[in-house]
């Protein structure tokens, strides 16, 4: 995906925070300070990398989180490029948490050797066909570890067109 130009970034700002093209227009022969502050936001995004697509995420955190916000209050735009800025940061952390969590599976406070088999033949279901005998024999392991639900969702995928379903 393509990083989203300066302009892009500003109009997508000015509709996150429904700001009128007409009003805009006027600032920038009236009052250039807010010009300023609006070019200053959209290169603070730009900098991190923002979504463009998440900008409306951040305006609900904003009125779900700011006590200004909770109040019916529009934020200027300094106040919403930093509170996107803070709340971007925050969910770039918690997806590295959870992709962690996906890449290092535990299981009582260890390594998960079974978990970590079964998301590998799970990934190569997108690059071949995953035979029934490979599912079986994840099944079996998952058994003998006393793990049947693991074991019988194993065992699932074993049934005609069950890859299908799941997919």
């Amino acid at each position: 995906m393509a990083k989203p130009t300066e302009k892009e970034t500003f109009l997508a700002l000015l509709d996150t925070l429904q700001l009128p093209r007409e009003l805009v227009s006027h600032w920038e022969q009236y009052d250039r300070n807010k010009i300023d502050e609006l070019t200053r936001t959209t290169r603070l995004l730009l900098s991190m990398e923002f979504p463009l697509q998440l900008l409306p995420d951040a305006m609900t955190h904003w009125k779900t989180q700011d006590w200004r916000g909770k109040q019916g209050t529009m934020p200027t735009p300094t106040q919403f490029g930093e509170i996107a800025a803070v709340w971007w940061r925050g969910w770039q952390q918690t997806q590295e948490t959870l992709n962690k969590g996906q890449r290092s599976p535990r299981w009582r406070g260890g390594f998960d050797s079974l978990a970590a088999k079964r998301a590998a033949l799970e990934e190569a279901r997108a690059e071949r066909t995953v035979k029934p005998d490979e599912w079986k024999q994840l099944a079996r392991l998952f058994t003998k570890a006393d793990r049947h639900a693991a074991a019988a969702a194993c065992d699932h995928k074993t049934q005609p067109g069950a890859c299908l379903e799941l997919s």
